[in-house]
């Protein structure tokens, strides 16, 4: 077994012969969130270590740390939806879950988002709560939020599938030049590595052979989001 939170995390779902999609629903905790945690990449919240010890009744210590006993004695059968049980036996699960409220998320928003609203989305928090919540990574820098990106132009970089955590450029802040951006474009989103050219934009993608070096003018872009993480699956 791998003696790590993420491989004790997945010897219980093997020992009880689960899937991540169906403990998604029992355990209450978003699919996508779930898998991100249990596959480390992330870190496992308070609110998923509490309800996993509740479900299957291990003990956290066990799985953070993997010393003391495994198994803790549990009052309620283990496919009852955490919800349903009574405060005797889930007390420890609502006590974390007020805490879980207060842990800062940042949205995951589609790559086919409608151009010109990712900005609108930051601004607006109502707008925000449409999208998938996760919980910050904690070893990147300050960023606004992630999204999965699509196409072969910026391997091997960046690859379909891999998911960016983007940090709002403000009219006011200095741009990197020469880095890796994220611009909302009319035409759609576009992940290229960026260069001033006067008032246009310099983009080069990192698979040249296929894709060559284009311009796009700076009153065509409505807003402008530098790369400061990246998570492969």
């Amino acid at each position: 077994m791998d003696n790590t939170l993420k491989g004790r995390i997945k010897s219980i779902l093997a020992e009880n012969k689960i899937s991540v999609n169906n403990l998604s629903s029992l355990i209450e905790i978003g699919q996508r969130t779930l898998n991100n945690q249990i596959n480390g990449k992330v870190e496992p919240s308070i609110h998923t270590l509490t309800a996993l010890s509740d479900y299957f009744g291990v003990s956290i210590d066990w799985m953070v740390y993997g010393t003391g006993e495994k198994y803790k004695k549990r009052e309620y059968s283990p496919d009852q939806p955490l919800s349903s049980r009574t405060d005797d036996q889930n007390t420890s699960y609502k006590k974390k879950q007020e805490i879980h409220i207060a842990l800062e998320t940042k949205p995951l928003l589609p790559y086919t988002i409608k151009p010109g609203s990712i900005s609108k989305i930051l601004e607006n928090d109502r707008l925000t709560q449409r999208y998938e919540l996760l919980p910050i990574v904690p070893f990147f820098p300050k960023y606004d939020f992630t999204i999965q990106i699509k196409g072969e132009s910026m391997e091997p970089e960046y690859r379909t599938g891999d998911e960016i955590a983007c940090l709002q450029i403000k009219e006011n802040q200095f741009i990197q030049w020469g880095r890796v951006h994220l611009l909302d474009t009319p035409q759609g989103i576009l992940l290229k590595r960026i260069y001033d050219d006067g008032d246009n934009i310099l983009c080069k993608s990192e698979y040249s052979e296929k894709y060559p070096d284009f311009r796009i003018s700076k009153s065509d872009i409505h807003s402008l989001y530098l790369v400061v993480g990246l998570l492969r699956m």
